[in-house]
């Protein structure tokens, strides 16, 4: 699914340097660690890791169109990190599960029909709810930084154009909130 980087070693060490500042401004530490992969199937895409690794696509960082966008992903994903939001779906699920268990009183029906459709529209609302967590994050390291909250919305609507997705529209299974939306919301916070 991933290639090594095609990055050149030097946009690789002036990325690493913004993702530093990022990690600094986010409150992550020193164990965080950026990683450079390609992916024509992934495409543009940037993903935290539990452990504080953030992955970052070769494609993202061509499709962005400066820096700043760049360095607004990597704070929406240092938010993901610092807010340990891997952690808590983890949690967030098994408690789902439990719950169908206890309303069913059968742990084969939590395992087939019963845990598959509640489970996933419980799971893509909290995946929204994290989303714009991770979005405040980003949108806290951009206004300390001096940069446009909007570089973040700006770049989510071009992933989504990118991938034939309607940036507009977010459906009830979508993990993520429609990105004109967040667009629109990192445009409210200008002053």
């Amino acid at each position: 699914l991933f290639e090594p980087t095609a990055l050149p070693a030097d946009r690789q060490a002036r990325l690493q340097a913004l993702f530093a500042d990022v990690v600094t401004v986010a409150g992550g530490d020193d164990e965080d660690l950026l990683l450079f992969r390609s992916s024509e199937a992934v495409g543009p895409n940037a993903f935290a890791l539990p452990a504080g690794t953030v992955v970052l696509t070769d494609e993202l960082v061509d499709l962005a169109e400066n820096d700043d966008q760049i360095a607004a992903v990597l704070a929406h994903e240092m938010g993901h990190v610092v807010h340990r939001h891997a952690m808590r779906k983890l949690i967030q699920n098994s408690v789902a599960a439990g719950l169908i268990v206890a309303v069913t009183g059968d742990l084969g029906s939590a395992t087939n029909f019963a845990a598959g459709v509640p489970t996933v529209l419980l799971n893509a609302a909290y995946s929204r709810d994290f989303e714009l967590e991770a979005d405040e994050s980003a949108f806290l390291y951009l206004e300390t930084r001096g940069i446009d909250p909007a570089e973040l919305g700006e770049l989510l609507v071009r992933m989504d154009e990118a991938a034939g997705r309607n940036p507009g529209r977010a459906t009830l299974l979508d993990s993520h909130p429609a990105s004109r939306e967040r667009l629109d919301a990192a445009r409210r916070r200008v002053p």
